[in-house]
């Protein structure tokens, strides 16, 4: 019996390819499977190794995406690891870090004072509101329901509805959430660290980055808008 849960996480990810996906786009060729009749499609995304990192902030890669994404993934080469996994990192710009509420619209009305309404915030594990933001005529339709949010200016901004979410984050996730937020891992900071603590090929991977982009270069990266990226990084 060959578990390829037990295996490291590339030859996880040639499986996807050899027995899911190949097998199914020859079942289509042979006229086995109608892949229009699918109600899903079956697709792997893919993962580069972590000295590429800097790469994947580059124009012609984010360029070369047709969706908005937000960030980057650091998934280990370990064999799987179920349940809850500690060492799976995502990584994404402040402005990107977002968490997902439930909305409950709160009426006040104070004597010689017009009606007011505010959206209190609740996340899993807290009986109180996690926070507050302004209730505008448009957020009192989602009364009830779970909506995503970012922080700027000191203030949480409707995003969008989460229709595909039953339930708010943890509050766990939520404080984590804010910690990235108040203490965030730039771009330059994240790209400097891999290349400096010689992942992968060491120091020969950091003379080479050193090489082909020098410190004008590498600032360039840093100015980039991280809201277009995406990478899944191993």
């Amino acid at each position: 019996k060959n578990e390829v849960g037990k295996k490291d996480f590339k030859i996880r990810m040639h499986a996807i390819k050899d027995l899911l996906i190949n097998p199914r786009n020859q079942a289509a060729v042979d006229g086995l499977l109608n892949k229009a009749k699918e109600p899903l499609s079956v697709a792997r995304k893919d993962f580069w190794d972590i000295s590429a990192t800097f790469k994947l902030f580059a124009p012609a890669f984010r360029n070369s995406l047709g969706h908005h994404v937000d960030g980057l993934i650091f998934q280990p080469s370990d064999p799987y690891t179920p349940g809850r996994f500690n060492l799976l990192l995502k990584w994404k710009p402040p402005e990107e870090s977002s968490i997902d509420f439930k909305l409950k619209i709160e009426k006040y009305h104070r004597p010689a004072e017009p009606v007011s309404y505010v959206g209190e915030l609740y996340v899993l594990g807290l009986p109180k509101p996690f926070a507050v933001m302004k209730a505008t005529k448009t957020l009192q339709q989602y009364d009830g329901r779970i909506i995503e949010c970012h922080f700027k200016d000191n203030a949480w901004h409707f995003m969008r509805e989460r229709t595909d979410k039953s339930h708010p984050n943890a509050y766990s996730t939520a404080t984590s959430v804010m910690e990235t937020i108040k203490n965030p891992l730039t771009e330059r900071y994240l790209i400097d660290y891999i290349t400096h603590n010689t992942y992968v090929e060491g120091a020969e991977h950091q003379r080479n980055y050193e090489q082909q982009h020098p410190p004008a270069v590498r600032q360039q990266y840093s100015s980039l808008p991280a809201s277009q990226l995406q990478s899944r990084v191993h």
